[in-house]
Formats: structure tokens, sequence, C-alpha cells
């Protein structure tokens, strides 16, 4: 029944192997049929100095660090679109006004116009309301650059291309 105590018996004679001890008792204990032999290799270090535990926290802290920054950028570009949007709704409530002011400065220098045609007004109202013109007009054209300055900042911010 027990192949390897078969085995033993048969490979070496007891008189010259074993210097003329019997070893079939021996060989039926350790080769016995419910025995089970386990390999089982490990290294432990008592004490690294700390160094597994440093590397551990090094890279979690790394890649903390790296969440940290992609937060970081994702929240500066809202920024920077909440930014451009808010620059471009007052650029154009500042363009809705200087049309406004520019349709009343035309209309004044009308009335001063038809004034000096009548008589009523002396020419210098009329130069005045000229001058105011003008003026008007030319925070108008201000206002339009600054709304379309504004309008390209947004599409930068928020990637869309320019001529869209």
């Amino acid at each position: 029944q027990n192949q390897f105590a078969e085995i033993g018996r048969r490979s070496a004679p007891a008189d010259t192997a074993t210097g003329g001890a019997d070893l079939g008792p021996l060989l039926q204990v350790f080769a016995a049929p419910n025995t089970r032999t386990l390999g089982l290799t490990a290294t432990i270090r008592p004490y690294d100095s700390g160094v597994s535990a440093a590397r551990v926290r090094a890279g979690r802290s790394s890649m903390s660090a790296g969440q940290r920054e992609v937060e970081q950028a994702i929240a500066e570009a809202e920024l920077e679109a909440v930014e451009s949007y808010s620059a471009l709704a007052l650029a154009h409530a500042t363009l809705q006004l200087a049309d406004s002011a520019l349709q009343q400065s035309e209309r004044v220098r009308q009335v001063a116009a038809k004034a000096l045609e009548s008589g009523r007004a002396p020419a210098l109202e009329l130069l005045r309301a000229e001058s105011a013109v003008a003026t008007q007009r030319a925070e108008r054209i201000a206002a339009q650059r600054m709304q379309d300055l504004a309008e390209l900042r947004l599409k930068q911010a928020i990637g869309v291309p320019a001529m869209q």
C-alpha cells in the first residue's frame, strides 16, 4: 500500500546503505500515505527603516497633488469663463448706453439746427451739439471694441473658435 516505503526497502539493503540498521519503521513514519509536503518561501524584513511606508506615502502624496492640480486647473478655467461672460455682459450694457447717448445727442443736434434756422439760438449751440455727437460716436466705437474683445475672450475661455 505504501509506495514510498516499498521503494525504500527495495533500493537499499539494510546492511550496506545504513550500516546494518533497519529503516523500515522509520520509512513508514515519514512516507506514510497521509503525509503531505508544503513549501513556502517568504522574505520578511523585520526592520526597513520606514522606507517602504515612506514610498507608499510619497506615492499617495504625489497622486493627491496631481489630483489637486487637475481640480485647480478646472476651477481656474471655470473662473476664467465666468469672468469673461461677466465682462461680455458689462460690455454689452455699456454699448447699449453708448447707443442711447448717441441717439440723444443726435436729437439735441437736430433741435439746435432747427433753433439756428429759426433764429432762436446762436451758431455756438449747434457747434456744441455737433461736438457732443462726435464725442458720443467715439464712445460708441470704444464700447463696440470693448464688446468685441470681451466676446473673443469668452470664446477663448470656453474653447470656441473665434470665427464662430
